[in-house]
């Protein structure tokens, strides 16, 4: 089954979140127009590719991608909404990812903790989580495994 410990936000939300956030991606077309926006603009890309994240501040698909195989996480949940898979990353800290995935022929966002060297570290590390992702069951899962689903 799949748990979703965040069910508190709205669809309505979700949508506002989602419609939001593509924005960052258009620093090309105010470049002309404004120098000044264009510096902080390609200050915040640079802190970007120190940190690799997709343009909502959330690490999520592309940022996945880049990592090597043998990196573990620990799954913590799957969510219908992409505003709830963001909702459990900021109890996390935004220490980890979501990306969406097929289950049952339907879109859910797997919300991912960590980024662990090995499996036993992303074990141990079930104990730092908050306690209400700690009880929705979260386990360890291989980068390469998620590879094939991304």
């Amino acid at each position: 089954p799949v748990t979703d410990p965040v069910m508190q936000s709205s669809p309505a939300q979700a949508q506002q979140e989602v419609a939001v956030a593509p924005a960052p991606d258009k620093p090309d077309e105010s470049a002309s127009v404004k120098p000044e926006k264009v510096e902080s603009k390609a200050a915040s890309q640079s802190e970007q590719e120190k940190a690799p994240a997709e343009t909502s501040g959330y690490n999520q698909a592309a940022w996945l991608a880049a990592l090597d195989d043998n990196r573990w996480f620990l799954q913590i949940t799957a969510t219908s909404q992409e505003a709830n898979a963001r909702a459990v990353l900021d109890q996390l800290d935004r220490k980890g990812a979501y990306y969406p995935a097929k289950r049952n022929g339907k879109t859910v966002f797997l919300v991912l903790a960590g980024d662990y060297s090995s499996r036993q570290a992303a074990l141990d590390a079930k104990s730092t989580l908050p306690a209400k992702l700690r009880s929705a069951g979260p386990f360890p899962r291989k980068m390469g495994d998620v590879r094939g689903e991304l």
